[in-house]
């Protein structure tokens, strides 16, 4: 599946990382909101990281969408209890008129990290598109402003 989201400015850290997985579940609500579940990977060096998103959203918009809700996790597939929890702080839905895919642009907080490279505070910008079954990305942490 091709790509389609557009380049993210550089992070404080200069560090993105390439996301890639499984669309796990997607979901329309009987109240018109649309649940989705996402399970994949990156790696950055060596470090093997798994990651979970969950996101929802109202339909029957056209356009970019408000996210309603959201969180993302990171644990170090190498490890037994390194982990990241964010919360959504904003973002976007929309549909790719070509394709159909979904195109996610989210604003995640770190609440809880044991992670020196991704400390709570920190903030990560991320870019989806979701088709029917895979989906890819792009996640970059910026720095704290304060």
């Amino acid at each position: 599946m091709p790509a389609t989201i557009p380049r993210m400015p550089e992070s404080t850290a200069g560090v993105r990382y390439a996301l890639t997985g499984e669309v796990s579940e997607r979901a329309e609500l009987l109240n018109g909101t649309m649940q989705l579940a996402l399970d994949g990977a990156t790696s950055e060096g060596s470090t093997p990281w798994e990651l979970t998103i969950a996101l929802a959203w109202r339909l029957g918009r056209e356009g970019a969408i408000p996210l309603e809700e959201g969180d993302l996790a990171l644990d170090d597939a190498g490890a037994t209890s390194s982990e990241v929890v964010a919360l959504l702080d904003s973002g976007s839905a929309d549909d790719d008129a070509d394709t159909g895919n979904a195109i996610i642009e989210a604003l995640f907080t770190i609440e809880e990290s044991n992670i020196a490279a991704f400390e709570a505070g920190t903030r990560l910008h991320c870019q989806f598109e979701v088709g029917a079954e895979q989906w890819t990305g792009v996640m970059t942490p910026v720095a704290n402003e304060g």
